[in-house]
């Protein structure tokens, strides 16, 4: 899949994911 062949990527959703959750972006 995608994400597996750019495993930075998914690492970037993450923290996109964990910013969003901190200051509710």
């Amino acid at each position: 899949s995608y994400l597996e062949e750019k495993p930075e990527m998914a690492e970037h959703l993450a923290s996109v994911r964990a910013y969003r959750e901190a200051y509710g972006v």
